[in-house]
Formats: structure tokens, C-alpha cells, sequence
């Protein structure tokens, strides 16, 4: 029967694949839910996989590929040679990259926390996922290794005591047949319930359960014609197998005898408890190492001196890749540095130039034809003093300087009073002026006019307020005659004030170096170690390959957990070793290809 074109029913991502779909039908009557394998995701998940198809080259076709949209019978041919070559021929070769799975087992509250604690669960997948098996590849293998996390999202029904047997269990035996590392994320019921269950199969109490194997087969489905057709018969030889359990035809583009034989189990894992000093953790690993492939916990070890002990002890210690990584992280300092150098030189420099421009508008007698640029620059004025604070200038300056500086405030401030002694006593504008320069009150012989001077120094220190008015104020009508006899002494203010000027930036540019510079070192020191840990982090996950992938030992000890004493002095080993025990039988399948 020719099958349907098949699409997608619900996009998830681009990484995560839909391999096997619950479906409900009727079937006499009765509505039934029924595994069925996803042929599109399939294909696609091959694909990632290397699975070339007769498509590469077609750009739409594979833009189409891509989005699952397409005709899984397209690639019969394809999917075929990649089965072919990949499995049939005894797997990958040592130069390809290799592919570990992990499957998670469980409610889908359960299956959520793992996949989040993984850092594996987008938040739009709550909605968008269907009940059935999914695979999502996992980031951060490493060392030529893919890692991929089958997981299975039933609803919680399914796990009820009357159902847990039926699609369940027929959902874990698919995962048991892709992977032998399940975990199984089940409530302390569930677990209880499963224990009880076994113990009643094995008439035991033993937390040492039985290992078992899984034989595991996916058939198309077909509808059956009542017409017998003759072909001319063929001979294929079987393969030499003893005991051989059944033997099954196939067909499809590659007809294949299937053989399905019993093998032998040899050995069983025991679980074992070790307590000893950190000191003493390293060699009793590399004692382990020389009896059996020894496999470390997937996650680098913690506190870090542990991991870098087992590193000095293998002759792992990365020294060439820091040396790398620290002259980098050198060069990035002193790129940093420089950039830090232009930017405060540009904006001191920028400061002196709009100080230099503006110096006129900050002088000047304020008049409503002057007053938006007075308003600008008195603006700019204000930044540059709170830059000067910011960096603590300010207070590096004598009171002489710091007097000076603030010379135009006071000019601004007694402009009204200027010109009132000008129009009626000259010797008190005289005396303003010096006021105005020194910043401090001056003696004068005539203070009998209008209250003396201390009454009008009262009432400028007050004018400090109205020089902070908006440009849409009420303005004083200064007389022409003021404005020309003031400004030969402005000029001179002026020059003497940009002088202090100058010698403050002078002072911020150093100043705002080393603020800068002290901030970029804590962000570095920061991006320092965590760099540091990811390169040793990668160092562990080597050495981790490397102590799994010895061919001189057969047997294999797992070190599960690792916890250590309040003062990290001691630690206590959870691990378990893999011993020769009696002949068990494990259905074992292999296919030879005629």
C-alpha cells in the first residue's frame, strides 16, 4: 500500500524529533491506542546523523526536507543504505563520531523537571508536545561524542495501576531498546509499587534487581490482499548462529533475512561504598584503572580540586591549553586597555573644546538674545562638575583651584548687584569684582549706601538661586555702559578660570583611567574563571573518554557519586563494578543481507 504523504502535526524545534506518536483508532468496536512510528522525524533525525539523500542537492527539496514536508516512501532507498552501512556493517568507524543516548522514563512532571535541570526545556514546549517519545539532541559532548536524551511525555492516566502495563510499558520498552541508561523520574509510590512488583517475580527482597534485555521490533503496517502471487523462489544462506531463536524475511529495497539468536550474559554489576581522604581518591582511581574501563561522572567534578587532582594524576593537566587561553585572555586585557586610553582621551578632550567655546556664554551678562546658548552652556558646565565629583577631582583640588573654579558661578550670581554698585558707587563695583575673583567678601570705606556691602553680598549669594532660572524668566535691563565696562575684566576672569580648567582635565583623565581600568579587571576576573573552569571542565571530559575507551580491560566500574566532608578532607565513593556470574540468556539481534 502506498503511503500517505506525511507531515508533521505539530512543529517543535528544529533540534527535537517526534519519533513515536500515540494514535487512538477503532478496531472491532473498540477504541484502542496505538504506538506508530513517526517516518518524518525519523528521517529527519537520520539525517543529522549523516544519512545522505538523493535530495542534497536540490535546494527547495531540501528546504521542504528541513520543515518535514515530504513523502517518507520518497527515501525508502535512503533510509535503507544508512541502516545498511551504519548498523548492518558493525557500526561506525573509529574516525566517525560517535553517539551516546540517554533516555528519561515518567510522568510528564517528572520528565519536565529532568529536561529543565538538564537545561534541555523551552518554556512553548508545554502546549506543543503530543503524547509519545521524543529525542532532543544535547549540547556539550565533546571529545567527537553526540549526545542525544530520548524522553517519553505521557499523561498521567497512563500510569494508573490498571493501565501502567499497557502503553507504558510498551513505551519503555522502546527506550530500554535504544539505550541502556534509562532513568526512570517516578514518584516514591511509583517506585514502591514497581519494587513490590518485582519482588513478587523474583521472590525477593534485594535492592540488587535483575538485569534484563529487550528485543524490540518496528513493522510497517499494511492491509493484507487475499490474492497469492507467484514469484520465482530464491535461496539465501543463514548465518551461522547457535542457538538461533527465529528467523524472519524481509522486504522492502533491501531484502534481508533476519536472525534472531541467544547470547550469553557474563556479568552483573555490584554496587559498593568507599570512604577515604581526597589525598588518597587519585590513586585509588588509577588503582581501579588498572583492573577495569573506569567511567567518572558525567558532570565535572566539584570542589574543583578533586578534578584538577585526577587531572595531575592521568597526566591530563591542560598547561598548553591555558597557556593558550591566559595569552588570550592577556591580548583581550591590553585591546581593552587601549580602548580605554582613546576613550578618555576623546572625552577630555571633548571637554576642553566645548569648555573653550562656551567659556564667553559662561561669563557673559545674561540677555534674552544670549540666553538659550547661557542656558547650554551652563548645561555642559554642570556635566563637566559632576564629572570632576564623580571621580573625586574635585577634592584633589586646593581651595585656591576649586575657588577659581567655580568663579563664573559667582559672576552669574552677583550680575545684578554689579551693576547696580556700577551705576551708583564705583568703588563697591570695584569691590565685587574681587569678590567675584577670590571668592571672598572685600573691605570697602563706604558702607552706608543701601544697608553697605554685606547687605548686598546677602542679596548676590541669594542671586546664586535666580541664576538657575529657565530661559522663559523675566530678564534684568542691563544698561550698555555696564556690559562695556565689564567686559575687559571678563576677559581676564575668564582666562584665568580656563587655566584651572585645564589643570582639572588634566586630572580627570588619569582619574577616569583608573576607575575604568579597576572596573574592566573585576568584569575579567570574573570571565577569567569561568573560562578557566571551561577549560578544564573539557580537560575532565577527556580524561573521562579516555578512561571509558580502554581496550586492555573488559570489565567496567562506574563511579556514580562522589560526596564529600564540611571541610572537603574526605570524601565518600558510590560506585559499582561489573564481576563475571552464571549464564543468563539476552536476546541479542543481527541481520545479514541478501
Amino acid at each position: 500500500m502506498v503511503r500517505k504523504k506525511a507531515r508533521r502535526s505539530a512543529f517543535v524545534s528544529d533540534s527535537c524529533f517526534f519519533l513515536l506518536r500515540l494514535k487512538h483508532e477503532l478496531q472491532n468496536d473498540a477504541r484502542v491506542m496505538k504506538a506508530v512510528v513517526n517516518e518524518v522525524d525519523v528521517l529527519r533525525l537520520c539525517h543529522s546523523l549523516g544519512m545522505a539523500v538523493s535530495d542534497d542537492g536540490n535546494r527547495v527539496a531540501m528546504r521542504a526536507f528541513e520543515f518535514g514536508l515530504f513523502s517518507p516512501s520518497s527515501y525508502d532507498a535512503d533510509f535503507a543504505r544508512f541502516i545498511r552501512e551504519k548498523f548492518a556493517a558493525d557500526g561506525a568507524t573509529n574516525q566517525e563520531e560517535q553517539v551516546e543516548i540517554g533516555c528519561l522514563f515518567g510522568r510528564q512532571c517528572g520528565v519536565k523537571a529532568e529536561l529543565t535541570r538538564m537545561g534541555l526545556w523551552r518554556s512553548d514546549w508545554g502546549f506543543a508536545l503530543s503524547q509519545g517519545v521524543y529525542c532532543i539532541e544535547k549540547g556539550g559532548g565533546g571529545g567527537g561524542h553526540r549526545q542525544f536524551i530520548a524522553f517519553a511525555w505521557l499523561n498521567t492516566s497512563l500510569f494508573e495501576p490498571d493501565a501502567i502495563r499497557d502503553t507504558p510499558a510498551y513505551v519503555l520498552r522502546f527506550l530500554m531498546s535504544l539505550s541502556s541508561s534509562v532513568s526512570c523520574c517516578l514518584s516514591r509510590d511509583d517506585f514502591h509499587l514497581l519494587k513490590r512488583e518485582v519482588d513478587a517475580a523474583s521472590s525477593g527482597t534485594t535492592m540488587q534487581w535483575n538485569s534484563c534485555s529487550v528485543a524490540f521490533r518496528v513493522q510497517k503496517q499494511e492491509k493484507q490482499s487475499d490474492n497469492v502471487r507467484c514469484a520465482k523462489p530464491t535461496k539465501a544462506v543463514l548465518p551461522s548462529s547457535d542457538p538461533i531463536k527465529s528467523v524472519e524475511f524481509i522486504g522492502g529495497v533491501f531484502p534481508a533475512v533476519a536472525v534472531e539468536s541467544a547470547a550469553p550474559s557474563t556479568t552483573e554489576w555490584v554496587t559498593n561504598n568507599a570512604s577515604m581522604s581526597i589525598d588518597k581518591f587519585t590513586d585509588w582511581v588509577m588503582e581501579l584503572h588498572s583492573r577495569f574501563k573506569v567511567e567518572l561522572p558525567r558532570d565535572p567534578l566539584r570542589p574543583a580540586l578533586v578534578r584538577d587532582s585526577l587531572l595531575e594524576k592521568f597526566d591530563s593537566f591542560p598547561k598548553d591549553e591555558m597557556d593558550k587561553f591566559r595569552k588570550s585572555f592577556e591580548d583581550k586585557i591590553a585591546k581593552a586597555k587601549q580602548r580605554i586610553d582613546r576613550d578618555v582621551s576623546e572625552k577630555t578632550e571633548e571637554l576642553h573644546k566645548v569648555m573653550g567655546q562656551n567659556a564667553d556664554m559662561l561669563f557673559a551678562v545674561r540677555t534674552p538674545a544670549k540666553a538659550p546658548r547661557i542656558d547650554k552652556a551652563r548645561e555642559q558646565y554642570n556635566e563637566m562638575m559632576q564629572t570632576l565629583d564623580s571621580h573625586e577631582v574635585l577634592g584633589d583640588l586646593d581651595d585656591e583651584m576649586r575657588i577659581a573654579l567655580r568663579m563664573l558661578e559667582r559672576m552669574q550670581a552677583n550680575m545684578e548687584a554689579l551693576h547696580e554698585a556700577y551705576v551708583n558707587n564705583s568703588s563697591r563695583y570695584e569691590a565685587l569684582l574681587n569678590e567675584v575673583a577670590n571668592g571672598t567678601p572685600a573691605k570697602t570705606a563706604d558702607n552706608s549706601s543701601h544697608g553697605g556691602l554685606w547687605k548686598v553680598l546677602g542679596e548676590a549669594t541669594r542671586g546664586a538661586i535666580r541664576w538657575m532660572r529657565s530661559a522663559n524668566e523675566q530678564f534684568s535691563e542691563f544698561s550698555i555702559n555696564f556690559i562695556l565696562a565689564l567686559e575687559p575684566r571678563q576677559s581676564r576672569l575668564q582666562r584665568r578660570w580656563f587655566d584651572v580648567v585645564e589643570y582639572a582635565l588634566s586630572k580627570l583623565g588619569p582619574a577616569m583611567r583608573g576607575q575604568r581600568v579597576f572596573q574592566s579587571t573585576n568584569e575579567r576576573k570574573t570571565q577569567w574563571e569561568q573560562g578557566e573552569e571551561r577549560v578544564f571542565d573539557e580537560a575532565y571530559l577527556n580524561l573521562r573518554s579516555h578512561l571509558m575507551s580502554s581496550n586492555e580491560h573488559p570489565l567496567c566500574a562506574k563511579i556514580s557519586s562522589i560526596r564529600l566532608n564540611h571541610d572537603d578532607s574526605a570524601a565518600n565513593v558510590k560506585w559499582s563494578k561489573e564481576v563475571e556470574k552464571d549464564c543468563s540468556h539476552v536476546a541479542l539481534c543481527r541481520a545479514t543481507v541478501h
